[in-house]
C-alpha cells in the first residue's frame, strides 16, 4: 500500500518544472538475484551526470552523449551502495536505463549466495546537488516490503527482513 501512494507521488511530479527533489529506488529479490530499479528525474540526472563534464548528456533525446550508460553506471556506484552480512559494498551489474517524460529509469542487479536477513544501503544520490534532496528506497524480499528515506542527515540505513 505503500509503495503503491509512493509511486502516486511520484507519478503527480511529471513536470518540466519541479520545485522538489525526489527519488524512488524499488529493488525485488528474486531467486538470487536482487532487482533494483531506481526512478530519478531527468533533469536532476542530467545535471548530476554533467558535472565536470565539457558535454550536455541530454538524456533520452537523439543528442544523448555516447558516454552516458558510462557515466550512469559510474554515477550510481558512487552514490547507491549496498551491503549484506559481509563488511564489503556489494558490486552490481549495470542492466541499463531508460527515459519516459520526465523521468529517468535506471536498472541494476545485485547477485547473491542465498537471500540476506538484513541490508545496509548507502543513498546518497543527487545530495551534491540539493539540500532539500529525498531518497525513497523500497525492497521486498518474499513479500515483505522494507522502506526507508534518505536525505543529508540521513545516508545509511539497514533494512531488516
Amino acid at each position: 500500500m505503500f509503495s503503491f501512494f509512493a509511486s502516486a507521488f511520484f507519478s503527480l511530479l511529471l513536470t518540466n518544472a519541479h520545485d522538489f527533489h525526489v527519488s524512488t529506488t524499488y529493488g525485488e529479490f528474486k531467486g538470487e538475484q536482487l532487482q533494483v530499479t531506481a526512478k530519478v528525474f531527468t533533469d536532476d540526472l542530467e545535471a548530476a551526470l554533467e558535472q565536470g563534464q565539457d558535454t550536455k548528456i541530454a538524456l533520452g533525446t537523439q543528442r544523448e552523449a555516447k558516454a552516458t550508460p558510462k557515466l550512469l553506471e559510474q554515477y550510481f556506484r558512487r552514490h547507491f551502495k549496498l551491503r549484506s552480512t559481509k563488511n564489503d559494498w556489494e558490486e552490481f551489474t549495470f542492466i541499463g536505463y531508460e527515459v519516459e517524460y520526465d523521468i529517468t529509469y535506471v536498472y541494476l542487479q545485485y547477485n547473491f549466495e542465498k537471500w540476506p536477513l538484513a541490508v545496509t544501503v548507502q543513498n546518497t544520490l543527487l545530495l551534491e546537488l540539493f539540500d532539500d534532496q529525498t531518497n525513497l528506497v523500497n525492497l521486498e524480499q518474499g513479500g515483505k516490503l522494507q522502506s526507508a528515506y534518505y536525505n543529508q542527515q540521513k545516508t545509511l540505513q539497514t533494512l531488516n527482513f
